[in-house]
């Protein structure tokens, strides 16, 4: 390709370097609206100058003609461009309804221009004939337009003319400031399109040469000017004389450099300047009353403050500009006028003021005269008592009653009108110590007990198994929440059940108990539920005659549940009874957080005693079972009296038995068996029964047999005052006198299912401790095989094992026997996650048995499947075994991976030796699991980690190491959900942990050698 040298070369070079400057600058500032549009415009002037000049350039006729075309690709944007430049910038873009589909309409003709120009030789639509003319010995394209030509220079001319229009319209809408940048926008626009005009119609004065690329110099200087002059695009005047400028409040923008771009004619007054004055100067505040905005400005950040200025009050905001890289770009400052609130502000703070003066008053007074109340009313109740203890005839001692009545009912009274004046004033402050839950609703329900007996009302509760009790709070407020509520459950009522039930949500260290107390009394509106949490306010005038009450309850218990983090709500229907549900926060306790206060005052005398339960009805026993436990006692059950027999036995003297007449009746020699083995004296008995009337006709005539009677169903607050009047507190412990083992009396046919050596090691040597000799199956596909050739009274059954796993096992087994020789299955599995136990029991097994299995889980399992062998449609409740002593056992450290007093529970007696005889096999086993579990996480093999993980959890739960099962449990749960992202930090731990426990076990190996 030759070239010439061209004298028009150097200016355009000289316009398109001014032109890619502009381009530049625009660039920076390519977040304003319409600025993207306005970039790309320039690069299209690029294009067609550069073009241009390599046309020029070009000797021979083909090289013109393909820069020519070149330059079409700048050529069909430049009027696309500027059209969307221009309605973006004066604010009229967005008024399009569908600003894609008018987008997208405007490239259709520069689209068929383009390609229509790089086809032309194919059909000359856009240049019916081009060729060379020589000047000056420098050769020039001479072409002649055709038809599609005229219809794009048509298109172009109409977006221009609309264009122009826009902009002229936007100047008479536009404040003085903006006028400079349209004025050069248009007179940089027009300019170009002025010299193609002359082009086209062969007015040119040069008839060699296209104007229209020389007059982009103009173009490139106006936009620059414009760019840098007038601050083109620091802000676009998007209808800002309608908008802003007209606005009540001022409005300041300001560059990163605290110049003024922008100003409303309120903020100009305000600063008692004329605009012209200020924009494209640095703000400047000539009052006082500025200072604390000149101080937020030095901050560069956005706030809000106040200023008060000649006696009006504003409101001042400064939100921070930001450009394309998130950077402090500038500043907008609004200032609101709010004079008028700032005066109504300062009249209601000083009725406030006012007001609590008053109500400070109030309760300073309702404080002093509740304590001046207090201190006789305390002494006449005192009295009272005294006076009770006296000698006194019938009419004396109902008088006495009636005052002792009166004057706690006063005194009630008198302490809620004071706890609810504390409340008033904020004075009352929570405690924080650790208490008992159950003993907590315990005490609220005895308190309650004696009005709700009067009236045949049954007082019942239920704590969800899951919810710990052993709680860090204020356990006083609390059982006064309960109180309030239980009594206004009994006084609506007539007759039923006022029952408390109690859940929780638990999050690592706290825990939000859930409280619902359900009564079935009058009910009350939907209505008229808010009106109960008004002070001193009932629903009716008819129910203060009826029922009494201050109105204060309700709004006390509210105030506490407040200040102990939960909401209060009642869901009630006229006859239909009431639901009052609450929650409170309370944080866990630990183990080192002794429980600090006893709310039940003879509770303690419970702890640690022991009773036999003897009751024919499964649900009964389990009963009782509970509200014996949550009283601290050691509970032991029997069904009959061969199993009493076996735990009198077998176990330390029972301080009591609860015995059911339904087993006495059948088996009346049953009260010769109920003796100390040691004196031959008879234990204290109390006979339960359904009847009251029969019970005092069997005591009246056998006075001698029994020590008490208890109707069911047993409530808890009678259970323990019975026990109480029979209970010593001081009776001393006695050794363990070995008999007979409960294979001797309950001889069963045991199938052990497991396929971890260790764990099949723990199991036998349990049931060896109750004399039963297990036989062994490593897998279910054995299980099946054995269970065809014997039959088995109970099979212990592990879920997880090789070429058959525990459900299909169990599936199997009961489709090939019948329902007259079907054995008692029980899962006996480390899988504890939620829905384990309903699929096993889905399977058709019996029972669940958690790892780590314990003696007591095991005779429980033992007993139920006992029960089922003989009456198979019945469950057996939770039985226990009596605690053993402990041995000496080889020095373990108290940082040890191994938890000693877990393990004795795990194994029993001779945990030391237990030790020695596992720690081979753990170790050995141990180790391959850890290397299992390590390639499956780095493998990152969800189920080979699941299957590792599960066995190393149920192996070192049963070694008595809760750390190690845990880490294993975290880490099965991962596989299980798949979920392995954190894995090797939790392998991590598996290891160190492993570490640990195998030092601990070869510390133990080597003392015992």
């Amino acid at each position: 390709m030759n070239w010439q040298l061209s004298p028009y070369t150097l200016p355009l070079v000289i316009t398109g370097g001014i032109t890619l400057v502009s381009a530049g600058v625009t660039y920076r500032q390519r977040t304003v609206a319409g600025s993207q549009n306005l970039l790309a415009l320039l690069f299209s002037i690029v294009i067609w100058v550069f073009a241009y000049v390599a046309e020029l350039s070009a000797v021979d006729l083909e090289a013109k003609i393909f820069w020519a075309k070149v330059e079409y690709i700048g050529i069909v944007y430049l009027p696309i461009g500027y059209t969307l430049f221009a309605l973006k910038y004066i604010g009229d873009f967005q008024k399009i309804k569908k600003p894609r589909l008018f987008t997208a309409v405007l490239y259709i003709i520069p689209l068929i221009t383009l390609t229509l120009t790089w086809t032309n030789e194919w059909h000359h639509l856009v240049w019916t004939s081009t060729t060379l003319d020589y000047q000056q010995a420098l050769s020039y394209l001479v072409v002649e337009h055709g038809t599609w030509f005229w219809v794009n220079i048509s298109f172009v001319y109409i977006l221009l003319a609309s264009s122009t229009y826009w902009l002229l319209r936007a100047i008479l809408a536009t404040p003085e400031q903006f006028r400079g940048q349209i004025i050069l926008l248009l007179a940089g626009s027009l300019c170009p399109w002025i010299g193609n005009a002359l082009y086209i119609t062969d007015t040119n004065p040069f008839p060699h040469l296209d104007l229209t690329p020389f007059a982009f110099a103009i173009t490139a200087f106006c936009f620059t000017l414009a760019l840098l002059r007038f601050k083109f695009l620091d802000v676009v005047p998007i209808a800002r004389e309608m908008v802003v400028d007209k606005l009540e409040n001022g409005v300041i923008v300001l560059d990163s450099q605290q110049r003024v771009l922008d100003i409303n004619q309120t903020a100009a007054n305000l600063l008692a300047k004329q605009k012209k004055e200020i924009i494209g100067q640095p703000l400047y505040f000539n009052h006082s009353g500025w200072a604390p905005l000149t101080i937020a400005l030095q901050q560069n950040q956005a706030t809000r403050l106040e200023l008060s200025i000649n006696q009006t009050f504003y409101e001042a905001s400064i939100v921070l500009l930001e450009n394309i890289n998130n950077r402090a770009n500038g500043r907008l400052i609004t200032l609101y006028n709010v004079t008028n609130r700032k005066k109504t502000e300062l009249l209601l703070q000083q009725a406030k003021e006012t007001a609590e003066t008053a109500n400070q008053a109030k309760t300073h007074f309702l404080t002093n005269m509740s304590h001046e109340i207090r201190t006789p009313l305390n002494a006449v109740v005192g009295m009272t008592e005294m006076l009770r203890q006296t000698n006194l005839n019938a009419n004396q001692n109902e008088m006495v009653d009636v005052m002792a009545k009166s004057s706690n009912t006063l005194l009630q009274l008198i302490n809620n009108i004071l706890d609810f004046s504390r409340l008033e004033a904020a004075n009352l402050t929570l405690k924080q110590q650790a208490f008992d839950l159950v003993d907590c609703v315990q005490a609220a329900i005895e308190t309650v007990h004696h009005a709700a007996n009067e009236k045949l009302i049954t007082l019942t509760y239920h704590i969800q198994d899951t919810t710990p009790t052993h709680l860090t709070g204020d356990p006083v407020r609390l059982r006064q929440i309960l109180i309030n509520l239980l009594e206004n459950g009994v006084k609506f009522s007539e007759e039923g059940t006022v029952h408390i039930h109690i859940g929780h949500i638990q999050n690592k260290k706290a825990v939000l108990l859930e409280f619902a107390v359900e009564d079935e009394g009058i009910g009350i509106a939907p209505d008229q539920i808010d009106q109960l949490f008004l002070p001193f306010q009932q629903i009716d005038g008819s129910l203060t005659r009826n029922y009494g009450g201050s109105g204060l309850g309700l709004v006390i218990c509210k105030r506490l549940v407040e200040l102990m983090g939960g909401e209060i709500q009642i869901r009630s229907a006229v006859g239909q009874g009431t639901n009052v549900r609450f929650t409170v926060q309370m944080n866990l306790a630990t183990e080192n957080d002794p429980i600090a206060v006893t709310l039940r005052q003879d509770r303690a005398s419970l702890a640690s005693k022991r009773l036999l339960i003897i009751a024919s009805d499964a649900t009964q026993r389990r009963h009782i079972s509970k509200e014996a436990r949550m009283a601290g006692l050691d509970v032991y059950v029997a069904a009959s009296d061969q199993e009493a027999c076996y735990w009198i036995d077998n176990s330390l003297p029972f301080d009591v038995v609860l015995l059911d007449t339904a087993v006495w009746h059948q088996d009346p020699g049953i009260l010769a068996h109920l003796q100390n083995k040691d004196s031959q004296t008879p234990l204290p008995t109390i006979l339960l029964g359904p009847s009251a009337d029969e019970l005092s006709q069997t005591l009246l005539a056998q006075p001698d047999l029994f020590a008490g009677t208890l109707t069911l169903p047993i409530q808890g607050p009678q259970l323990y005052d019975s026990l109480l009047n029979i209970i010593s507190v001081k009776s001393p412990n006695k050794k363990r006198v070995p008999g007979n083992t409960m294979a001797a009396q309950h001889p069963l046919a045991i199938l052990l299912v497991e396929d971890n050596k260790l764990n099949r090691r723990v199991l036998t040597n349990m049931l060896g401790k109750l004399g039963y000799q297990a036989d062994i199956a490593k897998n279910g596909r054995i299980a099946v095989e054995m269970t065809q050739k014997q039959r088995y009274d109970i099979i212990l059954m592990d879920i997880q094992m090789p070429e058959m796993d525990g459900i299909e096992a169990t599936k199997q087994i009961l489709a090939n026997g019948n329902s007259h020789t079907r054995p008692y299955i029980s899962a006996v599995t480390a899988h504890a996650l939620a829905g384990d136990r309903e699929t096993y029991l889905a399977a058709g097994m019996n029972h669940y048995l958690s790892k780590p299995v314990t003696i007591n889980k095991l005779v429980e399992a033992l007993y139920q499947g006992i029960e089922f062998q003989n009456y198979p449609a019945e469950a057996m409740p939770a039985f226990t075994m009596p605690p053993q002593n402990v041995p000496s056992i080889p020095l373990v450290p108290s940082e040890s991976p191994i938890n000693l007093e877990e393990l004795a529970q795990l194994v029993g007696e001779d945990t030391g030796e237990f030790l020695v005889m596992m720690a081979p096999i753990f170790l050995e086993d141990g180790t391959k699991l850890v290397q299992s579990l390590t390639h499956a996480v780095q493998n990152k093999d969800c189920l080979a980690t699941k299957h590792a993980a599960h066995t190393l959890k149920g192996t070192s739960a049963s070694m008595g190491m809760p750390k190690l099962s845990q880490f294993s449990r975290e880490l099965e749960t991962m596989a299980k959900e798949e979920a392995l992202a954190d894995a090797p930090q939790k392998l991590a731990e598996i290891q160190a942990e492993f570490a640990r426990a195998e030092q601990a076990l070869a510390a133990i190996l080597q003392t015992a050698v």
